[in-house]
């Protein structure tokens, strides 16, 4: 959230270590404020209504955008503007303002603190992320983040303040404070650290087979987390044989594993195996990470014939044959002996 005419400041990192045309589109006026191979911090400057911010790169033919939400909201004023603007004409009319009036006098002094609304970050272990602590009034005292970490001033002016915190290895609470008047407010940055999947495994088992029997894909995503959100999906050429998106969290990172079991056809000697493995983390605050195994090839080879088959078929041959000869020399002796007899008996 942005107060209205205020500016926002927008990191736009990329899933990968080298992405092509990193822009931030939008019409309003931006001013890039540093930049390095991954990540660019753009600073958007009078932003007077609800709208999205598109962070956008191409890497390998493939192009990923990242959206920022912006909600513009209106900082209560407690008096007419315009002095001259009649009591019933003003922001809170004639008794609104005496009431906020008589709520000063009554709270003056006495100190009280505010606590914003949070605001969910995601960082890479070990990574730095941006804070932009902005006041909710023009002349705020004692502007500060507070943190155990090591923070750098990057730029600053009367209203705001902006850090870079380095080196976040652990789930941490940065909290930025500062005094209006009397009044005390504080604003939470909850920071969540993940660990993205860098490598991506893929093992066939075993890497020759024939045509007709079954083979193991084996895909591993080391140390990842969280496993929440994570997707692995295995491919042979551009068809999905399996997914699985996992369940749950994890405070340390886990590899991950996905096995699936399938039969060799002829064809899948002419493809390449693939495994995808897509962290999606944009409901917590991040973005999507995206990483593919190296391509395996499958040899297949023709069907071996059954040495078992064989051999019963072989057999069982052989006994008709014998089975055949018998009779046939049985009827044979049967024939000669009859003949024999008949000679005699005609003789």
């Amino acid at each position: 959230m942005v107060g209205s005419g205020e500016f926002q400041v927008i990191n736009c990192t990329a899933s990968c270590t080298d992405p092509k045309e990193l822009v931030l589109e939008t019409a309003l006026h931006k001013t890039l404020l540093e930049g390095q191979a991954q990540w660019k911090l753009f600073k958007v400057i009078n932003i007077s209504k609800n709208m999205e911010l598109m962070c956008s790169f191409t890497y390998g033919g493939r192009q990923e955008t990242k959206v920022f939400n912006i909600t513009v909201f209106c900082r209560p004023q407690l008096f007419p503007v315009n002095l001259q603007t009649p009591p019933e004409m003003s922001l809170f009319g004639g008794w609104g303002t005496l009431a906020a009036f008589l709520a000063l006098l009554c709270c003056r002094g006495s100190g009280v603190k505010a606590f914003m609304e949070p605001e969910h970050l995601m960082v890479e272990s070990g990574e730095s992320q941006f804070i932009n602590c902005t006041a909710s009034c023009t002349d705020p005292e004692k502007l500060v983040l507070e943190t155990e970490l090591n923070s750098i001033l990057l730029e600053s002016q009367a209203q705001w303040k902006l850090f870079q915190v380095d080196n976040i290895s652990k789930d941490v609470e940065l909290l930025c404070s500062f005094t209006c008047g009397d009044r005390q407010e504080t604003k939470v940055f909850i920071v969540t650290v993940f660990y993205p999947p860098k490598q991506v495994l893929l093992t066939l088992w075993p890497t020759s087979v024939a045509a007709g029997t079954l083979f193991t894909i084996e895909c591993r995503v080391p140390a990842v987390a969280p496993l929440e959100g994570l997707t692995v999906t295995l491919l042979r050429g551009t068809e999905i044989l399996y997914n699985h998106t996992f369940e749950g969290t994890a405070p340390s990172p886990h590899d991950a594993m996905v096995t699936y079991n399938t039969i060799a056809r002829k064809e899948d000697g002419h493809h390449n195996f693939l495994c995808e493995a897509e962290m999606d983390l944009r409901s917590r605050g991040g973005g999507l990470v995206h990483r593919v195994s190296d391509p395996q090839r499958l040899e297949v080879k023709e069907p071996e014939p059954n040495t078992q088959m064989v051999g019963l078929v072989t057999t069982v041959t052989l006994l008709l044959l014998m089975v055949v000869t018998l009779v046939l020399l049985y009827r044979y002796q049967w024939w000669t002996a009859f003949n024999t007899w008949y000679w005699w008996y005609n003789r």
